[in-house]
């Protein structure tokens, strides 16, 4: 076989000056966390200004702030998502807060589509499941934060710490090859539901049971004494690095706990 017979070949292995470098500038990257909500039984009783209240802030927000970031945003940037595991569970009180949930989920996959090839932004987002953050203690009622966490598989609501680990991966050179992706941290599935699909196997195992069951005393709610949240603004990985040192401080207050629980399961 003749040379020439090569010159149609892909090259599996191209040269690193034919790949791109991400830029290093302060503005390649982006974390949109931020959201408003507000508990209302019944679609009946939710107002009109609460439902459009609740998409500007929720949905609204992520399109325009992303809209004007795009065109000053460097090759290899990464724009992360904070949505949440309701769109596949469906809180029956938060209606208009699982929505918009739900268009963000649908907002990051289409915009990765739209602009990763050309421009060379990864889009991806993040849902954790049931985390205490000061929205949640802020927000609540009383029958909704009793049943906070327990009918999870772990059988707790999880901290900021525990899912802001996704975020860095996200916002890493690790991640280059990640897009529209959607990363669930929600201490739901377990063993039997691993061959089945992510959404699928947290819809059979969360239902309306999350939100459903109450606190046994072995299970009993635990709000934190600090919450470390990633603020909604242009952040490079050092600081998100930095976010990660500070809230060590948090997970080591819940270190005592998550043992003693541990040794309940096993004595």
């Amino acid at each position: 076989m003749s040379a020439s017979s090569y010159s149609s070949t892909p090259d599996l292995h191209p040269s690193p000056s034919a790949l791109k470098t991400p830029s290093r500038s302060a503005a390649n990257r982006r974390v949109n966390n931020h959201a408003t909500q507000n508990e209302v039984p019944h679609i009946e009783d939710l107002s009109h200004e609460q439902w459009r209240h609740v998409f500007d802030v929720n949905i609204h927000s992520f399109f325009y702030l992303t809209k004007n970031l795009i065109p000053i945003m460097p090759w290899g940037g990464s724009i992360i998502n904070n949505a949440s595991i309701n769109p596949f569970v469906g809180h029956p009180k938060l209606l208009d807060y699982t929505s918009t949930k739900g268009a963000i989920v649908g907002f990051t996959r289409a915009l990765s589509n739209q602009i990763v090839k050309d421009k060379g932004i990864r889009v991806n987002a993040v849902c954790p499941g049931p985390i205490w953050t000061p929205l949640v203690a802020a927000t609540m009622g009383k029958e909704s934060l009793e049943s906070f966490g327990p009918g999870t598989a772990i059988g707790r609501a999880g901290q900021p710490v525990e899912v802001a680990t996704a975020f860095v991966f996200l916002a890493s050179a690790d991640s280059s090859y990640f897009t529209a992706q959607v990363s669930e941290g929600q201490g739901e599935l377990d063993s039997a539901d691993s061959s089945a699909s992510t959404s699928t196997a947290v819809a059979r195992t969360s239902g309306l049971s999350s939100w459903g069951r109450s606190a046994t005393k072995e299970q009993e709610v635990v709000k934190p004494t600090r919450t470390v949240v990633v603020v909604h603004q242009h952040v490079s990985l050092a600081q998100l690095r930095g976010f990660l040192l500070r809230a060590a401080a948090l997970e080591a207050e819940c270190d005592g706990i998550r043992q003693h629980r541990i040794l309940q399961r096993f004595t």
